[in-house]
Formats: structure tokens, sequence, C-alpha cells
């Protein structure tokens, strides 16, 4: 057993550098000896070498006292290896009950149960029969870690543990949200209980129709969009500053980004805190000229955007629009485009839509509600995610609702608006932008960074890996944001 914990001279005197002359960081968990943020071998180590240390003949205080009774001993061994292999990211999110413990002991009576509370200043508040567990109230001074190991000490106990609580996942009250289905493709209320709906300070860019977000002249503002920050609009079809929507398309496609969630009215978006930057490129057309979006991006990276969002495409890319994606991506923006909807016209070759096959946009391609590839949605070599975009032929969820994608839009005239379920590569690009948005929220500067999250957390679809029609597979919320708050390494920046 001591030849396990041997060092090389040169090592094991670094090692009791640190425990003699580092003094007591605040360390998250009690048994990361070394402050790592993870209670692993090396805390060992550490420990192994204090062992049988007193703090009263060294004059300073272990790290390794992880009870703070004066003397690295077996009880500090108990805590350390209750809490090995957790980190500290894991253990800021476990909420338990103050003062509480659950015991279970081993064929002890009732007579000896209560000798060995009374010395940890403890009493049984509850039993539980069917578990055959006691809660344990305790008012010792000390923390429900250490009192779980004290206890734990006895022969007499099986185990000792703090009182942890459970939350329901944290559901909106909008009362059209049990009909976004694609939310829960992408696994969104479980990511809501990890980061609700982002930040103010991350700016979403609209690169597409407008967006009802004012009442000015004959227009008016989506009821689902009061209460949303906008920043920043410009028209680039009429010059101005003024980007109301004249199509309906954008509102729709801001929608899923950013609708007004838990407000007790209409729908919800993925990342309802963050900031839109309303952007108009397409015209009464239909249409919009590669140059004005190109423009567009330029503006957005220019006043702050972190995200752009284009659901909409072209066969055909121009060097104009080539140059800005470059030039903005290289600004820290990450752009996000829609594959295109051409894949079941008989004349359709296979390929992705320009701007998104351009290596500095992220294409993004649409799937149904069994997540196989919606039948419109245009793949190939330059696929690289797909989100919820929609199948509105079919009910296969059994709702009573085509399987669209519901947001809010205008109803016949500029004032009055409605809920529609449309189908799109352009309903699925806002998904993976609203995450995008909600990632940056958490830290994650580079856009490199945030795309290469997105694609090691996608839920893969198809063939195994990447293939040219998934891509790297389905956004998954739940995943992406679980992976920055449990700590992982490289993500933020």
């Amino acid at each position: 057993m001591n030849q396990m914990h041997r060092l090389p001279g040169v090592v094991a005197l670094t090692l009791l550098t640190l425990l003699l002359f580092s003094g007591p960081p605040a360390w998250a968990l009690l048994g990361d000896i070394d402050g790592s943020g993870r209670i692993d071998g090396m805390d060992l180590i550490l420990f192994a070498h204090s062992f049988g240390s007193l703090e009263g003949e060294e004059r300073y205080e272990l790290s390794a006292d992880l009870n703070r009774t004066g003397a690295v001993d077996g009880l500090d061994l108990s805590v350390l290896a209750g809490n090995f292999g957790n980190n500290t990211a894991e253990e800021a999110r476990i909420e338990f009950v103050p003062g509480e413990v659950l015991v279970k002991f081993s064929g002890a009576t009732n007579e000896r149960i209560n000798q060995i509370l009374a010395a940890e200043n403890a009493e049984v508040k509850r039993h539980y029969p069917r578990c055959g567990v006691h809660l344990v109230s305790f008012n010792n001074g000390l923390s429900e870690e250490i009192t779980a190991a004290r206890l734990m000490i006895h022969q007499d106990v099986e185990y000792a543990e703090r009182n942890l609580l459970c939350r329901p996942s944290w559901a909106p009250n909008d009362p059209l949200f049990n009909a976004q289905w694609n939310f829960e493709q992408i696994s969104m209320e479980q990511a809501w209980d990890l980061n609700r709906g982002g930040r103010p300070s991350v700016i979403v860019a609209v690169i597409d129709s407008g967006v009802a977000y004012e009442n000015y002249g004959q227009f008016r503002q989506a009821p689902d969009l009061a209460g949303i920050n906008f920043v920043h609009p410009w028209d680039f079809v009429d010059n101005e500053s003024h980007a109301n929507d004249e199509d309906g398309h954008g509102t729709h496609v801001c929608g899923t980004i950013a609708q007004a969630t838990n407000n007790g009215y209409g729908s919800t978006g993925v990342a309802f805190n963050c900031s839109i930057m309303p952007l108009r490129v397409v015209g009464n057309s239909g249409t919009a000229t590669q140059a004005n979006v190109a423009e567009a991006l330029r503006w957005a990276a220019d006043h702050g955007a972190k995200i752009a969002n284009m659901s909409l495409g072209s066969p055909g890319g121009s060097n104009t629009l080539r140059g800005a994606l470059l030039t903005t991506y290289n600004q820290g923006m990450l752009s996000f485009a829609a594959n295109g909807n051409d894949a079941d016209d008989p004349d359709w070759t296979t390929g992705v839509d320009f701007p998104a096959n351009d290596s500095n946009c992220v294409a993004v391609g649409a799937t149904r509600y069994d997540r196989t590839r919606s039948y419109y949605s245009n793949y190939g070599p330059a696929a690289e995610l797909v989100a919820p975009g929609g199948d509105t032929r079919v009910d296969q969820n059994g709702d009573g609702n085509p399987d669209g994608v519901v947001q809010e839009s205008y109803s016949n005239s500029f004032s009055t608006f409605r809920f529609y379920w449309w189908q799109g590569t352009s309903m699925a690009c806002p998904h993976a932008a609203g995450l995008a948005a909600l990632i940056a929220s958490m830290g994650v500067s580079e856009p490199s960074a945030i795309r290469s999250l997105m694609r090691q957390t996608a839920t893969d679809l198809g063939t195994s890996g990447f293939d040219d029609e998934y891509g790297y597979g389905l956004i998954n919320a739940r995943a992406a944001l679980a992976q920055l708050s449990e700590g992982g390494s490289g993500w933020i920046d």
C-alpha cells in the first residue's frame, strides 16, 4: 500500500510544496485538493502524502484536512472517496435540503441509532419504511457532506447521503407550446433548464423579408414579439432604417429564434432573451439580390451581431457574398443558411444551395417528425446540420395539426396576425441559429468553437457518422448546453 503512494523525489517535493505553501483555495468540492476542478487520482496522491499530519504540529492548514479536525485521517478519506470522480460544474448544479441527511442503518436497534445520532447532535425527523431510510436533521456546525461521512464510519450505517432535490423541467405557459413538436425533437425544454433563453447582449441578425417588430405607419408589431429586444434595423431594399416585413416570411423565421416566451400567449422561441437585428433584403418580388445580402451581413457584423440567420438561397453564388461571409466570419459572426427546398423536383441535381454551401456558413437541412429528411430538403457534400423543418402533408404525431413549424405572421394585412404551420429549410435554419445564440450566451465567442460544439453534440441520423443527407446530424440543444454546463474543455474561450 505504501509503495503505491511513493513518488520520485522531485515530484514529491513539488506536491509537498503545494500542501505547505499554496494556502487554502476556495474549492467547490471537498476532496479537490489540487484545485483542478475534479476529484481524481492526483487528489488521492496528495491525500496519501499528508496522511497522519496534524495542523497544530505543522502550523499550516492542511489542504487534505477535509473535515477540518486538525488532522488528516480516515474521516477525510471517507469524504474524498464519497466525492471521487465528481467535478465542480456538476456539484454546483446539485440542490439539496440544508441540515438534513438520509441514513440507512443496517441491523441497528433504536437505542443504537439514537446513540449514533446523538454524537452528531442529530435526530430522526422521518422514517421511510419502504425504503428503510431515516431522514435525519442535524445541528453540529458541519456540512452535509462531512456529517454524512462521519455517520458512515459506523459499521451500523450502510450509507448516508444528502437529501437531494429534483425539479421538474421548466416548461413555458404559451398555449401552442404543446404543438411545437419541433422543440421536443431538439430537447429544447431540457436545454432551457441549463440556459433559459440566452442574453440580450447576444444579437442575432435575421436577414430576410424584414420583421413585424414595430408599430410604424401601416405596420404593426406582431403580438407575440412584444417584449423582444430589437436593435439596429435596416431595410436594404428601400435603403431606410425601418425593416418592416412586407412578406411575412421573416416574421415567422424570427419567431423560431426569439418568439416571446412564457407570456401566456401563442408559441415559443429558442433564444427568447437574445436581441434581434431585423434586416430586410427580400423585396415584394419575393427575392433578394446577393449584393443586398452581402451588405446586410457586413452591417450585422459591424453592429455587433454574433449570429446571422439567412433562410434563403440560390443555385449559384457570387464573389460579393462569398467575400462578405469570409469577412464577417473573421469578425466573429457565425452565419447559418437554409439548404434549399428543391430535392423533390425531378430536375434537381444533388447539392446544397448557396450561401449554405460556402465554407464560412453553416448549412441547415430539414427533418420531419419521424426524424427523417423532409422530402423537399436539399442535401449533398456541403450538408452540415439538420433541424426540424416539418412536412405539412402529414400529421405523424396525431395532434390534429399538420406537422409544420408553428409561428406567428401576417394574416391578410400588416396589422392582423395568426399562427401558421409552415414547412421548409427556411423553418429549420432558425432552430440552429437560435441554439448558436444560446451557446454564445454561455460564453463561447469564436464561430469555429460554436460550430464545432454543435457538430459534436448533434444526434447522428442516417448512415453512422457524417453523411451527405444529414451532415453531422440533428441539432441537440440539451446536449450542446450540457457540454458547457459540465465544464467540457475547450469550449469557453
